[in-house]
């Protein structure tokens, strides 16, 4: 993508379009290259690795922060949310399921009351949409549902040293999801003879 072309293509300024750009990059869903253009941000494993164990650092320091400050209301949103995401059964719904999984981990991090904290967050929860659409796809509802349950339960038994050794086992699985999701594709492309769009995360 070339911001020039793209601008003239749809009737507008470039300046617009630019600022686009610039909160794409900064939200890492795109990568700028100099004098040659802009692609969108493909998946590779160390792009979906680096994301999940810093995330799973800030989440781990959320829920530590977080832990006395929970109310019941807070938990029946938790549960909310995590009955939302098996609802996927079309594209929408996927888009919808990885919404509901992001709001189940903003709980965490509004909950920290942590500013700082927060403020990193809303720069790392569109990064974590992308990873867990295209997740999402393949990964089994119920084992969605029943992952976010586990870290529900803790909360419920105010477990607070299994919740944070389950949060980050849980951050990190975005990581082998996504790594098992790929090979899944790569495997079914071959079988049928053709190619099948995925991330880069062979």
């Amino acid at each position: 993508m070339v911001e020039a072309k793209l601008a003239e293509n749809l009737g507008v300024s470039i300046t617009p379009v630019r600022y686009a750009f610039t909160q794409l990059a900064k939200e890492g869903l795109i990568e700028v290259f100099p004098y040659r253009g802009t692609m969108v941000r493909v998946l590779t494993p160390k792009f979906v690795r680096d994301f999940a164990s810093v995330r799973a650092d800030l989440e781990v320091a959320a829920a530590n922060m977080a832990f006395h400050h929970f109310s019941q209301k807070d938990l029946d949103l938790l549960q909310q949310y995590t009955e939302q995401l098996t609802n996927r059964s079309t594209y929408h719904s996927i888009y919808e399921s990885s919404f509901a999984d992001t709001q189940f981990h903003d709980v965490f991090f509004r909950r920290s009351e942590n500013e700082l904290l927060i403020e990193i967050w809303e720069m790392l929860r569109v990064r974590m949409q992308l990873i867990t659409s295209y997740n999402k796809s393949r990964i089994p509802p119920e084992l969605q549902e029943n992952r976010h349950k586990i870290i529900l339960e803790d909360l419920y038994r105010k477990d607070k040293e299994k919740l944070l050794a389950d949060i980050r086992s849980h951050c990190m699985l975005l990581y082998y999801d996504a790594v098992r999701v790929s090979s899944c594709s790569n495997s079914s492309a071959e079988k049928s003879g053709g190619t099948e769009p995925s991330a880069d995360l062979s």
